[in-house]
């Protein structure tokens, strides 16, 4: 009895870490990053590998090594997002890392479905055989030829989502100035302690130190902004 509730407690775990990297990294990539599906996705994956560790075993398997290897990953990307705020290097070692536990969950949940769904089973019965090795094949192309895209959009850019509007108040002679404001990769929003890591100059204008609470509403900023992608 209490095999099978670890059991469907590990499965619904493994299921909602899938569906939350998943939810994570569409919204990093469109630069509507989640505090809420961030924290869902660390904690499931989390537990998910723990769990793991509770099902008896006499010899180590292939199992045993990817929930070593995804704790290893959230050991780098909670730290890194909710100790060090991403700050400096800390921003890629979360991304690279927290993706690779993504990755990592995809992975054990292709492995599970071919030893449990019949008809997949019946496709390759050792986990040698060609489906399942293209079925791994093109999850792991996929998270890379994401990982690669999500790093250029979202990466390459401080702010993590931030929108930077022209001030129409600057002066001309000076040089256009930008003021910027939005949400982190955590989904927390800027403050005068985090924008220094954030926000940047755009387009060769003057960045303006402002906290979010200076800013003007939003109707009149849309009466004079400029959006810069």
């Amino acid at each position: 009895m209490l095999f099978r509730m670890l059991v469907v407690v590990h499965v619904a775990l493994s299921l909602g870490a899938v569906v939350a990297g998943l939810a994570v990294f569409r919204r990093l990539f469109l630069a509507r990053p989640s505090r809420v599906w961030t924290a869902l996705f660390l904690t499931t994956t989390l537990l998910t590998g723990v769990t793991g560790f509770l099902f008896p075993a006499d010899h180590l398997t292939i199992a045993h090594v990817v929930g070593v290897l995804s704790l290893a990953a959230l050991a780098i990307a909670i730290p890194a997002l909710y100790r060090f705020r991403l700050a400096g290097p800390w921003r890629r070692l979360y991304f690279a890392s927290a993706l690779t536990a993504a990755y990592l969950n995809v992975f054990a949940t292709i492995g599970e479905a071919f030893l449990r769904l019949p008809f997949l089973k019946t496709l390759a019965p050792s986990l040698s055989e060609a489906p399942f090795l293209a079925a791994q094949a093109a999850a792991l192309a996929l998270f890379l030829v994401f990982g690669i895209l999500t790093e250029r959009r979202a990466l390459q850019h401080r702010s993590f989502g931030v929108s930077c509007f022209r001030d129409a108040a600057s002066p001309r002679t000076q040089g256009p100035t930008y003021l910027c404001r939005g949400r982190l990769i955590d989904g927390s929003p800027l403050s005068r302690g985090n924008r220094s890591n954030y926000c940047e100059t755009i387009g060769g204008g003057r960045g303006r130190d402002r906290s979010t609470e200076d800013y003007p509403s939003r109707s009149i900023l849309s009466s004079r902004r400029a959006s810069i992608s």
